[in-house]
């Protein structure tokens, strides 16, 4: 006979040392990703993500060389402001807090277009005749 009791015991056990390992590091929030598109010049980026110490600092690293840091606040959120950033890359985004980091690679600054319609969307953009380069 199973004791469903015990059981559950341990599984709450396994569930708080998993939570703690996966807590350990700062991370950005699920938004941010390798290969993203970060807004260039002239406005600034901004990222965010999660740490473990609620009151501590992260340091945000462009490129090896750290740019900004942000406030871990008491729902262990923080926040940091990239500085104005040309169109280009590929860049590396790393933050670190307490040892750890996080790292995006791969991630470019510039424009994003998104465009929406119905039909008249199937013109394409090269006949509207704007330079966009």
């Amino acid at each position: 006979m199973v004791n469903f009791d015990k059981a559950v015991s341990q599984t709450k056990r396994y569930e708080r040392d998993f939570v703690q390992i996966v807590d350990a590091a700062p991370s950005f929030a699920n938004y941010f990703s390798d290969g993203m598109v970060l807004q260039g010049a002239p406005d600034k980026a901004s990222v965010w993500g999660f740490a473990d110490s609620a009151g501590g600092s992260v340091s945000v690293i462009l490129d090896g060389t750290e740019v900004a840091t942000g406030s871990v606040d008491s729902n262990r959120k923080w926040q940091a402001m990239l500085p104005v950033t040309e169109a280009g890359g590929p860049h590396t985004i790393e933050v670190s807090a307490g040892g750890s980091s996080a790292t995006l690679t791969d991630v470019m600054f510039g424009d994003v277009w998104f465009c929406a319609g119905q039909s008249n969307m199937v013109v394409e953009i090269y006949r509207v005749g704007i330079d966009l380069l």
